[in-house]
């Protein structure tokens, strides 16, 4: 494809990827779900008090494993074909 992928963003890339080849508005959205967890899950900074711990409950973290199910096997239905 003559694309190199440059950051840390699973959307960017995937938008990026959008011109080449089809992928669903559901993967991308799986995507935007987690580059908005990127910054604060890791950071214990970015918020005004506590920490990450303290913002996130378990169904967010369902939430996003279930979103990177779904881009994991849509990119290996990918790579296959």
């Amino acid at each position: 494809m003559n694309l190199e992928p440059w950051g840390y963003s699973i959307s960017k890339l995937f938008e990026e990827l959008k011109e080449k080849i089809d992928i669903p508005q559901e993967i991308i959205e799986a995507a935007k779900y987690l580059d908005k967890l990127y910054i604060p899950t890791r950071y214990p900074n970015e918020f005004s008090e506590g920490y990450p711990g303290n913002y996130y409950t378990k169904n967010d973290a369902e939430k996003a494993i279930k979103n990177a199910r779904e881009i994991i096997i849509f990119v290996k239905k990918f790579i296959r074909e």
